[in-house]
């Protein structure tokens, strides 16, 4: 699982996400042998007996580095639920989709619908859709922007993949959940009967604070919770306004260098700049001029 945030304020959208990544084995009871008696010859056998009982998911193995908020021109992105589908990581989709399907004329519903499509496509790879009940959803994620038209609180798209895309838009101030949800949705709805969030004029800062509150406290609920953990890691947290676009607030580091970043948009730019850098240093070995541009 996982938990990602969209806080929207006057000023700008906030967008944070958690970096814990588990894989689950089902189990599932295997038949068992019983023995059996006929009641009208005595005969006496052992027959296999199919246990019904729902499979069961047991944590393998998990990782608290796992990169689940990404942006795709000046949107925001952030997934839940599986890490991978088709195959391929999120971030495999993403960064193939940013370089031949994005354009920044697109607006935040044009993104929603064509990442919908991609991942429903993986997904019919990995399992029969079909056989998915109307709530269960093995991946979504949420995107936020600013459209050329919009004024102030820019819009936020929830979208859910599993037999079908089901998809819901907000431009109201507020917060919206993706992923691990019930403890920072009561927290966000109601603390006191007469004790609840207001946003109307809460600044950027407060709303990153708070957006990491909500991630934080999940999973330091899980921690004393008789539950298995599905929310921790570093909380990545990036800010969109109007005039400036996507800006990073925070984000975990690779590799634990402070230069080295995990930044999925730039990932393309330093492989370009490293094959020209190897080119330029080819045509010098070679005595000839490096070329221009």
């Amino acid at each position: 699982m996982t938990m990602n945030v969209i806080v929207r304020v006057p000023d700008g959208i906030v967008v944070a996400s958690d970096s814990l990544a588990s894989q689950h084995h089902q189990m599932q009871i295997p038949p068992v042998q019983v023995p059996y008696k006929c009641g009208s010859c005595n005969h006496e056998e052992e027959i296999t007996v199919n246990v019904a009982a729902p499979q069961v998911g047991i944590p393998v193995n998990s990782s608290p580095l796992a990169t689940k908020l990404f942006y795709i021109g000046h949107y925001a992105v952030s997934f839940h639920g599986a890490a991978a589908v088709g195959g391929r990581t999120l971030c495999n989709h993403v960064l193939n989709y940013v370089h031949t399907g994005f354009e920044f004329s697109k607006t935040v519903r044009d993104v929603a619908e064509d990442l919908s499509v991609i991942l429903h496509d993986g997904l019919k790879k990995d399992m029969d859709v079909d056989l998915l009940g109307p709530e269960d959803m093995p991946i979504g994620f949420q995107i936020a922007g600013y459209n050329s038209d919009d004024l102030d609180l820019g819009s936020t798209f929830m979208v859910g993949i599993g037999k079908e895309c089901t998809t819901t838009d907000t431009k109201e101030r507020g917060v919206t959940f993706g992923g691990q949800v019930d403890i920072a949705s009561r927290i966000y709805r109601r603390v006191l009967p007469t004790d609840n969030v207001s946003l109307d004029l809460t600044t950027l800062p407060d709303a990153v604070d708070y957006a990491k509150f909500l991630i934080r406290t999940t999973a330091d609920y899980q921690r004393f919770a008789k539950q298995v953990p599905t929310v921790g890691g570093p909380v990545d947290v990036a800010i969109i306004t109007k005039w400036a676009g996507f800006r990073w607030v925070e984000r975990k580091t690779l590799l634990g260098s402070d230069e080295v970043r995990l930044n999925v948009g730039k990932v393309a730019e330093e492989m370009r700049s490293i094959s020209r850098r190897q080119d330029e240093l080819a045509l010098q070995f070679n005595g000839l001029p490096a070329a221009q541009g």
